[in-house]
């Protein structure tokens, strides 16, 4: 699967540190690549398409839109909730709504 988010990005929010590969790469590399391809794929779903579909590129709300949920669920793992300003970041890029 194809990742849109910068993972560096993601690294910076969460703070990991680099210690992998000459400190180029954080330790849980992969466990994070997870994350962001779940997180992609929720806002994904709460939007109505897919992130391929941007032409120019990811917007930058739905980017952080995908680091905020890595975060949540990297930080609490054992109950991660969807932080509330999740909703607001993705709004003006719902093709669709509830009712």
């Amino acid at each position: 699967m194809t990742i849109y988010t910068s993972e560096a990005d993601v690294w910076a929010a969460l703070q990991l540190d680099l210690t992998e590969n000459e400190g180029t790469e954080p330790i849980d590399k992969a466990y994070v690549a997870t994350l962001i391809e779940a997180a992609e794929d929720l806002v994904a779903g709460f939007i109505g398409k897919s992130l391929s579909t941007f032409e120019d590129g990811v917007p930058s709300l739905l980017t952080h839109a995908v680091i905020t949920v890595v975060q949540a669920r990297y930080r609490n793992r054992l109950s991660p909730e969807i932080p509330a300003e999740f909703w607001s970041l993705i709004a003006e890029h719902r093709v669709w709504g509830f009712g």
